[in-house]
């Protein structure tokens, strides 16, 4: 497979991908993916134990309309493939050290095809064969730490705007308390 950078830059990577029967163009990103907690029955009496969720980042390519070419077929809808992160004792493609919102972590990976209602069976296969190719380049331990930095940034963010309405909603409610007092 002949993968070859087209652009990196203001956080936006664009790769071009050639193999036998593939040909595409696609934006690589990365984005927040939520393990979520389980609990396991206990066995022969033993409590049940309840596994934690796990907040990694997972690598997204995605191919837009005309961009992607599987065995002569060209697709115009939007087909994403993603490299999802999954408990380790699943089945996985492959377990990787990565890091995640509670540190570094043994974590397996999936590869998994995402399409809108026309990709074979055939194109899934190999769409999903893509991101082993790319995780060592791009899913690095410094690229997640920026994810998840950025997303705790974001979640600053909101928490300060919506501090700053409620502060709002007080003074509002304060000065009609005042001017509901002032009636009297």
């Amino acid at each position: 497979m002949k993968i070859t950078e087209l652009e990196n830059s203001d956080g936006t990577i664009r790769v071009s991908v050639e193999d036998r029967g593939l040909r595409g163009i696609a934006k690589v990103s990365l984005r927040m993916h939520t393990v979520e907690s389980e609990r396991r029955w206990g066995v022969d009496g033993a409590p049940d134990i309840e596994l934690p969720e796990i907040v990694a980042v997972a690598l997204t390519l995605s191919f837009g309309p005309g961009d992607l070419t599987v065995n002569g077929k060209t697709y115009t809808r939007w087909q994403q493939v993603t490299y999802e992160p999954v408990r380790p004792e699943k089945w996985s493609d492959e377990l990787r050290d990565m890091l995640t919102e509670s540190g570094i972590q043994e974590i397996g990976y999936v590869s998994r095809a995402y399409n809108y209602g026309d990709l074979t069976d055939s194109a899934q296969e190999k769409l999903k064969s893509i991101p082993q190719h790319l995780v060592d380049d791009y899913l690095t331990n410094e690229a997640v730490q920026g994810v998840l930095v950025r997303v705790a940034q974001e979640r600053l963010n909101d928490a300060t705007k919506e501090r700053e309405k409620a502060e709002a909603l007080e003074r509002e409610a304060t000065a009609h308390l005042i001017a509901m007092q002032a009636l009297l």
